[in-house]
């Protein structure tokens, strides 16, 4: 039961990161570091924003796989449903596009608001569920400056 219960609440939080992240970009009026560069993949690549988030996501888990960090079950859950979300959102058009400033920035306010729920769902179920993605990105940062450091050293 307690399984069930960790599973809706994280599948519910996950949901709400990929609303998050549809509002900021269909506000259209800047975009974070890491949706500038999925959005400029998908210009380039015919690919949908939510099979890149999945293949980004992909690689810095394999990194940190290689570097000797096992991903856990929170870890594959968030690299999947978050791009599967963000692709049945941009797929039913629930969020429209902003064509105007102040309706743009309203839709990234409703978006940041959004996040910030979602930080509360994900900070719940990351007691129970593992690492997070983010989780295996800081330990790839801290074993690739560690290796530099030893090879400075040398």
């Amino acid at each position: 039961m307690k399984c069930i219960k960790v599973g809706i609440i994280l599948s519910f939080g996950l949901l709400l990161c990929a609303i998050s992240i549809v509002l900021s970009v269909n506000a259209n009026i800047g975009l974070g570091p890491w949706a500038a560069f999925h959005v400029g993949i998908i210009k380039h690549i015919p690919i949908t924003l939510g099979a890149v988030q999945i293949l980004t996501r992909l690689i810095i888990v394999v990194f940190t796989t290689i570097m000797g960090q096992i991903p856990k079950l929170g870890t594959i859950t968030n690299m999947i449903l978050i791009g599967v979300f963000i692709d049945m959102i941009n797929k039913l058009q629930i969020i429209p596009q902003s064509s105007h400033l102040g309706t743009g920035i309203y839709v990234l306010g409703i978006g940041y608001t959004v996040q910030g729920i979602f930080e509360l769902f994900h900070f719940d179920t990351h007691k129970i569920v593992h690492r997070s993605i983010l989780d295996e990105y800081e330990f790839l940062m801290h074993r690739f400056i560690r290796n530099m450091d030893m090879e400075n050293n040398n």
